[in-house]
């Protein structure tokens, strides 16, 4: 280039000389064939030291498929012995790059060449170093090959960063850019089919919490100089793991809690519950502060305890709205499957023990899922083709003014049926857990009922019939037509009355305690809110019978 340089400058600016023009052309190729051997010989030294690091490892995959992380070093793959003999070379081209197109399109040229021998290196070398990770990982740990993989992929970024340094100045940095982002995506590329092999819940919802903590909202803000190069990948393996994570999870809600069949100790209540307090009243369960998780979960039907441990773990591993969606279908086959254990507990033990059961697991339910920063709703989107229906039958008349030569009539009448007939978007939305609080306060309000049915089916019996007499009254009194008074019926007889109030006293005194007792067996350990809130309500409904029986008593008899 020394050479070269001032010889072309004499013949540019020498235009008058006999045959300058062919001797120009003739000095240009010469200058051409110059920057090609320059050329050549950058391409064959960075080639042949990419193929003798190449042979290296593969001479070492074939004596042990086991790659250390040393023999991944940054420093094992690193460029530097070639810095003397290409920097001054670099150096100057860079100096002559801005002096005519043939050094910029030779500096390019180089650089093109030097990032494509280090994609060559780094593709071979990291997915010898992955397939060696999965080699010696049985059973498949995908935590601990993501975790090396990324440090790996980061300490390689920062290495090729400031290895380019050393060849090129200024360093190219939007060729760096796409080989960077290019290898970064290469080990997702990599690790994809691990994330995919995985199918513990546990596991990868570990693996989505360190992705996103560790990875994305640790290392990255901490080594921004990077984020540019390897973001988009490590994003990306994210929403791999996070895509595997809702496919498990549907899975697992269909088999472990939609499809739950229960064993018969499952179905055991109230014994349950009396075991439970027994264990509670024993001595060392009262010197402990806090009782166990399996002392609370002991109780606990198994599915409630499968769907809140099971919604715990996905909580910080997904997107807020795609949590919402899968805990909103776990929480309605959750809520099936209490309802469905009661119906069976209310017809082996009695309807209390089933009602009890009901009310104690949606209360207990309600109460857990409410730290959850959502509202458990869904959007179900459908097409309603009816009013389609309704037009196409519309367009056998329309065809008929076509074939009578109506054309602008049927052409208008054409394009009002399409318009009309067009089929309406439908959007419904639900909530779970306004489900769980409907189903509670129905369950509530069946209990309460029930209570009333125990100790005063007589006396509402008779409140009644009482009350239809005397609607039949006031229409008869409307009339002008004159009745006979309540005292006087059959049902409403002083002595039916004095044989009704003994009745609903012994019915009181018979099943009034026993309810009450299984009342606090089941509410009182973990929904003492919901048994006072109980009491309550069937303490003003009883009052509110008594009174209307004391109120009629008083004024007709």
């Amino acid at each position: 280039m020394r050479q070269t340089d001032p010889c072309l400058m004499f013949i540019r600016s020498a235009t008058g000389y006999h045959k300058s023009a062919a001797y120009r052309t003739k000095f240009w190729q010469t200058h051409s064939r110059a920057l090609a051997l320059v050329k050549l010989f950058v391409v064959s030294n960075l080639r042949s030291h990419t193929s003798a690091r190449i042979r290296e490892y593969r001479a070492k995959d074939g004596k042990s498929p086991t790659l250390r992380d040393a023999d991944v070093h940054p420093s094992r793959t690193a460029f530097d012995s070639l810095v003397p003999s290409l920097r001054p070379l670099f150096a100057n081209v860079e100096a002559r790059a801005g002096e005519h197109e043939s050094y910029s399109q030779l500096l390019t040229d180089c650089q093109y060449a030097y990032i494509s021998e280090r994609q060559r290196l780094l593709d071979f070398v990291g997915q010898l170093y992955v397939r060696s990770l999965r080699a010696n990982s049985e059973p498949l740990d995908g935590m601990a090959i993501l975790r090396k993989v990324v440090q790996y992929l980061v300490q390689q970024c920062l290495s090729e960063c400031s290895m380019v340094s050393k060849f090129f100045h200024p360093v190219p940095s939007e060729q760096m850019t796409a080989f960077l982002q290019e290898f970064a995506e290469g080990a997702h590329t990599s690790v994809r089919p691990i994330v995919l092999r995985m199918a513990a819940i546990e596991d990868i919802c570990s693996l989505a919490s360190m992705v996103r903590s560790e990875i994305l909202m640790d290392q990255l803000q901490r080594r921004k100089e990077i984020a540019v190069y390897v973001k988009t990948a490590i994003q990306r393996i994210l929403e791999d793991v996070q895509e595997r994570l809702m496919f498990v999870a549907q899975v697992f809600i269909r088999d472990e809690i939609e499809c739950f069949r229960p064993k018969e100790e499952d179905l055991d209540y109230p014994t349950q519950l009396q075991k439970v307090k027994e264990v509670a009243d024993s001595p060392e369960e009262r010197t402990k502060r806090f009782p166990s998780l399996a002392a609370v979960f002991s109780y606990w039907y198994p599915t409630l305890g499968i769907t809140l441990v099971f919604l715990s773990k996905l909580y910080l591993a997904l997107p807020k709205r795609i949590f919402e969606e899968i805990a909103s279908e776990a929480l309605s086959h959750c809520t099936g499957t209490l309802v469905f254990a009661s119906e069976h507990i209310g017809g082996r033990r009695g309807l209390t023990d089933g009602l009890l059961f009901l009310m104690m697991h949606l209360a207990i339910l309600r109460e857990q899922i409410s730290p959850f920063d959502i509202e458990f709703s869904t959007v179900e989107r459908r097409l309603d083709f009816s009013s389609s229906i309704h037009g196409f039958s519309n367009m056998s008349s329309v065809v008929g003014d076509l074939f009578h030569g109506k054309w602008n009539d049927s052409l208008r009448g054409m394009w009002g049926v399409i318009k009309s007939s067009s089929p309406q978007l439908l959007a419904n939305k639900s909530s779970s857990k306004r489900d769980v609080e409907k189903e509670l306060i129905r369950t509530t309000d069946r209990v309460v009922l029930h209570a009333l049915q125990l100790a005063l089916k007589p006396l509402m019996d008779f409140l009644s019939q009482a009350s239809n007499f005397l609607n039949e009254q006031v229409r008869a009194s409307a009339k002008g037509a004159q009745g006979g008074s309540l005292s006087q019926q059959n049902f409403a007889t002083p002595a039916v009355l004095q044989r009704t109030t003994t009745a609903v006293k012994s019915l009181m005194d018979q099943h009034l305690d026993k309810f009450f007792q299984q009342v606090h067996l089941y509410l009182h350990t973990h929904c003492l809110d919901t048994e006072t809130n109980l009491y309550n309500t069937i303490l003003n409904v009883f009052v509110q019978q008594l009174s209307r029986f004391y109120t009629i008593v008083d004024k007709y008899y």
